[in-house]
């Protein structure tokens, strides 16, 4: 896929000044860390956290990347394979304590506090 000029001749020129010799990168995965456009994350035993990307390389290299991004999302070549690939929306989220589940009752009590007294009675 191709950008139309003159943007793709910017975004080209860009790169190149920014990366230089693209073959010091052994994959595309070094490069994107390189380029700070990774996510940081904190670990401590079991606890993961990702956060927002590094922003730990190129300024100018992390913003034409992100602007190319922007523009061939919406390109009709690449429109159709992005929504395609995308999965589908999870449905409406709901608040964060609606979604923990409430405290457990133990096999033989009962549902409802009234019936809890009847019981008690028996």
């Amino acid at each position: 896929m191709t950008l139309r000029a003159p943007q793709g001749t910017l975004t080209a020129l860009v790169i190149v000044a920014e990366i230089g010799d693209i073959s010091r990168f052994p994959s595309a995965r070094k490069l994107t860390a390189w380029a700070g456009l990774t996510p940081t994350v904190r670990s401590s035993d079991l606890t993961v956290r990702h956060g927002h990307i590094s922003k730990q390389g190129s300024d100018w290299l992390r913003w034409i990347l992100c602007e190319a991004t922007q523009t061939a999302k919406r390109s009709p070549e690449f429109a159709a394979s992005y929504h395609r690939d995308r999965p589908p929306p999870a449905g409406p989220r709901l608040p964060s304590a609606a979604r923990r589940p409430g405290p457990t009752r133990p096999a033989g009590d009962s549902t409802t506090p009234a019936d809890n007294n009847l019981r008690s009675r028996v």
